[in-house]
């Protein structure tokens, strides 16, 4: 892609396809149900301990588990090179 760059201006169709599940609606709607089921979460837990819904707790939940397991790869990769 960069060489194509370099040598002509890059158009709409020299740019590759994204998957189905990388799109930005099918990750926009898969959180929006974590931080729907956050809010429902803390209306539930408000009366007892005063508790507010977080970002971050929904943000670890829907994309914690790919990260870690990209960083654990990387991680060993980096280990392994030197």
């Amino acid at each position: 892609m960069f060489l194509k760059g370099r040598k002509k201006p890059i158009r709409l169709g020299d740019l590759y396809k994204v998957l189905a599940e990388n799109r930005s609606q099918s990750l926009g709607f898969e959180l929006e149900k974590a931080w729907d089921s956050e809010v429902v979460s803390y209306s539930r837990k408000n009366a007892i301990n005063k508790t507010q819904p977080s970002l971050l707790k929904v943000l670890l939940r829907v994309y914690g588990m790919r990260y870690l397991l990209l960083g654990i790869f990387v991680g060993v990769e980096e280990l392994l090179v030197q």
